[in-house]
This record gives C-alpha cells, sequence and structure tokens, in this order.
C-alpha cells in the first residue's frame, strides 16, 4: 500500500484523425496533474479502494461536513503519515508545473497509461484493438518526453507477443511488473521497470487476469481467472499453480492477509453462490485458506452471511451489507474478531462507503449519502 497513492493507471480510447492513415496519441503529462493526484490520493485513498464495484474514483477534497464538527485539520493531524504526505504535496507543489506532449503513430483504438511513482521516470502505455487482435507496449524514461515500442523486448521468439489490456506492479517493488499474455498461459515480467524480459510459462492451462502480490515476497501472487471465476495461487512466480478456490468473481473478491497480523500466506476471498449468479443478482461470503490449500476453506464469520464486498486493511476487515429494502450498512470486524454494526452518527440514508484512510487507533470514513452528500467520520479504536 505504501505505492498506492502514487501508481497511476489511465484508460483512454482515440478517435481516428481522418488527416492521417492512422490514430493519434496524445498524451499529456503534466506535473501538475500527478501532484495533484497525490494529494487527493493522501486525503482520500492511501491504503483504500472503494467497497462498491460500480463506483468511479472521484475528488472528494471540497464540500465534507463535518457532522460531529470536528475540524478537517485536527482529524488530520491524528494520521501522521496523512499529514506528512499532505505538507510534503503542497511543498513539491509551490513550483509551477511542467507538461509535455508527444504523439504515439499508433493503430490501436484503446489504451492504459501507468506511471508507478516514487520518483520513478518510467511511464508505460499500452495500447489494443477491440477484438484483441494487436497490442502495443511503449515505454518512456523521461516523465513522457519521448516513447520507444518495446514489444520485442518481450519474446524475440514470438512475433506477436499478444497482451491482456492490463498489466500488473508489485505493491513494494514498483520495479517488478507482469503483463499476462492475451490468450495463453504465460506472462511476461520484468524486475528492472522494463529494461529487460523474463517469458513465464505456466504448467497448467490456466489464463490468470487479475494479480495480486503476497507484500513482499514476490513469488508469491494471486491470480484470479475472470472467465471462469477461479481464483490460484503461485509460489514461483507464475511456473506452477495451485487451486484455491472457485466461484471467485473479481478483483475486488480476494486479498491477501496482513502478514503482521495473520498467519503467513492466508487468503481472504468472497464466494457467490453459482445459482445465486445465474440468476443476475448474488451476494457473498467470507472465507479463507492457508497453505497448502488442500484443506476445506473456513468461513471467517459465519454470523456475518451474505454480504456485498469486503476490504481488509491492517487489523481491520470491512464489509458492506444491504439489508431487506435496500439500503447499505456498513460491518467491522477488529483485530480478526466477529463482525460489529458500525455505528455511524448521521440520520441520512447511505449509499456507499470510502475507508479513506487507517492507523492501529481509528479509522476515517468516507459515507455517500442519498442526498448527494459526503460526510467525513471518525471510528473509535474498534472502527465500531
Amino acid at each position: 500500500t505504501k505505492y498506492a497513492c502514487y501508481h497511476v493507471q489511465i484508460f483512454f480510447t482515440i478517435n481516428r484523425d481522418s488527416s492521417m492513415c492512422c490514430n493519434r496519441i496524445w498524451l499529456f503529462l503534466s506535473l501538475a496533474v500527478l501532484v495533484g493526484v497525490r494529494q487527493a490520493c493522501a486525503l482520500e485513498v492511501l491504503q483504500a479502494r472503494w467497497l462498491e464495484k460500480d463506483l468511479q474514483f472521484r475528488s472528494m477534497t471540497s464540500r465534507h461536513n463535518l457532522t460531529n464538527g470536528i475540524p478537517l485539520q485536527d482529524i488530520i493531524k491524528q494520521f501522521p503519515s496523512l499529514e506528512d504526505s499532505l505538507q510534503r504535496s503542497r511543498r513539491q507543489a509551490t513550483t509551477g508545473p511542467n507538461s509535455t506532449t508527444y504523439t504515439l503513430n499508433d493503430q490501436n483504438s484503446y489504451g492504459l497509461i501507468h506511471y508507478s511513482g516514487s520518483y520513478s521516470q518510467v511511464i508505460f502505455v499500452l495500447t489494443w484493438q477491440p477484438a484483441l487482435v494487436n497490442t502495443n507496449l511503449h515505454r518512456s524514461t523521461n516523465y513522457g518526453a519521448s516513447f520507444t515500442n518495446i514489444e520485442s523486448l518481450l519474446d524475440r521468439t514470438d512475433a506477436n507477443p499478444l497482451l491482456w489490456p492490463f498489466f500488473y506492479t508489485s505493491p513494494t517493488n514498483k520495479n517488478f511488473l507482469a503483463f499476462p499474455h492475451a490468450t495463453r498461459s504465460l506472462m511476461y515480467i520484468t524486475r528492472d521497470e522494463g529494461q529487460t524480459f523474463t517469458r513465464v510459462n505456466f504448467s497448467q492451462p490456466i489464463n490468470p487476469r487479475s494479480l495480486q502480490w503476497y507484500p513482499g515476497e514476490d513469488n508469491w501472487i494471486l491470480g484470479l481467472n475472470t472467465q471462469s471465476d477461479v481464483l490460484y495461487v503461485t509460489q514461483d512466480t507464475g511456473t506452477s499453480w495451485t487451486l484455491v478456490d472457485n466461484y471467485v468473481d473479481t478483483a475486488q473478491d480476494f486479498q491477501w492477509g496482513d502478514p503482521t497480523i495473520d498467519p503467513a500466506h492466508i487468503v481472504y476471498y468472497n464466494v457467490y453462490n453459482p445459482t445465486d449468479k445465474n440468476r443476475g443478482n448474488y451476494t457473498v461470503h467470507l472465507y479463507t485458506k492457508q497453505p497448502p490449500f488442500t484443506n476445506p476453506a473456513q468461513e471467517f464469520d459465519p454470523n456475518l452471511g451474505r454480504h456485498d464486498d469486503f476490504l481488509l486493511l491492517g487489523r481491520y476487515i470491512f464489509a458492506q451489507q444491504t439489508d431487506s429494502t435496500g439500503n447499505p450498512f456498513l460491518k467491522v470486524s477488529y483485530n480478526r474478531k466477529p463482525f460489529q454494526i458500525a455505528q455511524i452518527p448521521s440520520t441520512f440514508g447511505h449509499m456507499n462507503y470510502i475507508v479513506s484512510h487507517i492507523n492501529n487507533l481509528q479509522a476515517l470514513v468516507i459515507v455517500q449519502h442519498v442526498q448527494g452528500q459526503f460526510n467525513l467520520y471518525l471510528s473509535d479504536s474498534s472502527g465500531v
């Protein structure tokens, strides 16, 4: 999570310019934008992700209403790392923004821009066609002033190393990235931020498309096949894979445990009932599994039961549930104890929850209310 605030990936589409024989991708890479992202992340999404699968990132630095009357700066001071991030961003934002425009002559219509941050100058641009008949991978080493097509570095024995239109970076090592193949059971990895690549052939005919590294151990990776909803784990950076479980729906439905609190290499994940999914409306149950992953899964808290989504952060596990009238509510597990309903002091109806920041003493949660209002709430040590 250290790099969560600086790791930026942006999807974009390209309009065809009739005056040229190919599509033109204009990349406007502004340091002002990067600083703005860092400030927003520091306040809102550091060590966090959306609990709602369909919720998109949006800026919420304005119009916060504090129902308990605590000044925002006083809340920030209770999170030293958050306050330090904001102060550092302000100092770095005092200089004027510098922008660069670069034109990629690329035939593809869709793209993904990746900036791994931590003061790196490397930027990746992956482009593809809707039917995945062609992909191109470009790399810049000077903050986007120029780009080089590095497709040939992936595999010189493969005339068309077709890539899945998404790739992944280790949360603790920005130099380590993985690029799954679009159709075959293999991926390309780099440990030096794209200078060199290694092809990893999977020993089984599986196609994990969503990857997640174990904190601090880059050889341990969780991989989800998003077509079959099957979750796998590898201990050797992808050469061999072991089945974890079936009926795991999305990338938001599985997480490694926290190595400072949980048993080593334990996995938390949601499992859906396939009968429910066939009806198009389903909820999930939270399970855990440990190495060697051959024993039956254990339901984390049977009393939690069916829920919509979960998020594990340090000593806290947050879960969102929906009542019989369709209204969501938040539950919290602290120190891996049974879940309790979060007592949020508000008479407004709730729509979504964003866990903005945590430390070992309390959590900062943003609640989106049905009136379109966003409020900040500060918990006690139990998160309840």
